[in-house]
């Protein structure tokens, strides 16, 4: 089926007594969905577990519905998101028919992926197109510190504090304890805990105020008072304070009629490269909306969207490590997804009636270093998931009864989990009969996988030697 629909998420308000809470695009199964709760007046959003707190009905390929235990209270708002895992699931066997169906449910799966990286991207910062050499990545964290370009506004960086040549006295911020115990006349300090100003009227003396600024043109000031509030009066750039009766003007005081919109740059591209400048929010956000990296603060996991330029490429890192690339055909690897693949070239003697384990000693490849190739012959997760297993072994030429068979088997941790397509002999004969098996189990941490061969010949009967017939492969999909 085709994916036309571009969301992949849909949030709700809560009511109170809504339980039920229908989604519109498709999704495979019900763990691709993420339930979440978000508290409207702390910001903190809260991911809910599935068929405990809620459970999910699928509609075909029309979407579903949401189906809350608990209705969420007005205090809430539920978001619901498709997260799919960016894993490539399907697995094409050389030789076999096109298959169209399990073709086109991959090709969905990578559009919904890309619909959902593009959800998380549209969210990001970006620089300006035309920006180059800029440095995006975030300082540290430091307590009370807040972000600003450096001197050639190359980079960020933390600041504690704004110094204006325009304004010629310091306005600051940080814990009140913390705040200047000599400050000069004009000076400002913003008490991030208490949430109080204080402003130096006279050398060395601090005169508290309440943080409480209000805005607008000057003949709109409020005509009741409430002492202790401030008015920036937009067109006049005065500031006013509220004494309890009346309006007081404090600009001259503060210097606030030198600090307008001269000191505001709002060129998206920066290019004054000042000191003395602020740039306006929307021109910091023009200045970083091209900028195309996502990177942690070591700079070693990374989401970048053209890696070079005009690469047209989406390149994921993890520690360094390359672990996914879209290429500019819409083709995706996963480099360090987990699979391997083996075979056997020698005979193996296989009892009659005897499940016996048969040992794929030469290793073509390992991802995941998953696969024991020398001792037990078994492949082993080192991560849950869903995993396809492809298995193939033909038996050495023999006399074969009327009716008697060759068969190969999927073991999950000791247990005879898939029986593989049985080869018979229709009659009396001298030949080889092989057998194949391909399907996909749910895999946990540590579970481990083997291919077991049986027959009813009525003697010990060989594995060819053609490595060609005899593999045995597995690889994650989800």
């Amino acid at each position: 089926m085709s994916i036309s629909n571009t969301t992949n998420k849909v949030i709700y308000q809560g009511d109170g007594s809504t339980k039920q809470f229908p989604f519109s695009f498709r999704i495979f199964d019900e763990t691709d969905l993420v339930v979440s709760l978000y508290e409207i007046a702390t910001g903190i959003e809260t991911e809910l577990t599935l068929n405990s707190d809620y459970t999910v009905t699928i509609n075909g390929n029309n979407g579903g519905t949401v189906i809350m235990v608990t209705a969420p209270s007005s205090s809430y708002k539920l978001i619901i998101k498709r997260i799919l895992p960016l894993t490539q699931e399907t697995d094409y066997v050389e030789g076999d028919p096109f298959p169209a169906e399990s073709h086109e449910r991959a090709l969905d799966k990578l559009t919904m992926i890309t619909q959902q990286l593009n959800e998380q991207l549209d969210r990001t910062v970006k620089v300006d197109i035309t920006q180059t050499n800029i440095e995006t990545t975030l300082p540290i964290p430091d307590a009370l510190k807040f972000l600003r370009w450096n001197s050639d506004a190359s980079k960020l960086e933390n600041a504690s504090g704004i110094t204006s040549t325009e304004y010629p006295s310091t306005i600051s911020l940080g814990l009140d304890a913390n705040k200047p115990t000599n400050p000069a006349q004009g000076d400002i300090y913003i008490a991030t805990d208490s949430q109080k100003v204080y402003v130096c009227h006279s050398t060395g003396t601090w005169t508290e105020y309440k943080v409480n600024i209000l805005s607008g043109t000057d003949a709109n000031k409020p005509t009741t008072y409430k002492q202790d509030r401030f008015y920036w009066a937009t067109d006049t750039k005065k500031l006013y304070w509220d004494n309890g009766s009346s309006w007081t003007d404090i600009s001259a005081q503060l210097n606030v009629d030198k600090v307008d919109g001269a000191d505001l740059d709002t060129d998206g591209t920066l290019s004054a490269n000042s000191d003395s400048k602020i740039p306006s929010q929307k021109a910091v956000k023009t200045y970083v909306d091209e900028k195309t990296s996502i990177k942690d603060t070591d700079a070693d996991t990374s989401l970048d969207v053209e890696e070079t330029s005009d690469a047209d490429t989406i390149v994921g890192k993890v520690a360094g490590v390359e672990c996914l690339r879209f290429h500019n055909n819409g083709i995706m690897d996963l480099a360090k997804q987990s699979g391997f693949s083996a075979k056997r070239s020698t005979l193996q003697s296989i009892p009659n009636d005897t499940y016996t384990k048969v040992q794929y000693n030469i290793e073509e490849y390992d991802i995941q270093n998953e696969y024991d190739n020398s001792t037990n012959f078994r492949w082993t997760a080192t991560k849950s998931g869903r995993y396809a297993i492809s298995a193939s072994l033909l038996s050495g030429e023999s006399s074969w009864p009327a009716g008697k068979y060759w068969q190969i088997v999927v073991y999950k941790n000791g247990v005879n989990v898939k029986k593989g397509i049985r080869a018979v002999a229709d009659a009396s004969i001298t030949t080889y009969l092989h057998s194949i098996v391909s399907c996909d189990l749910e895999v946990a941490e540590n579970d481990y996988i083997e291919i077991y061969v049986n027959h009813n010949r009525g003697d010990t009967t060989n594995i060819h030697t053609d490595a060609t017939f005899n593999y045995f492969s597995i690889h994650k999909i989800s």
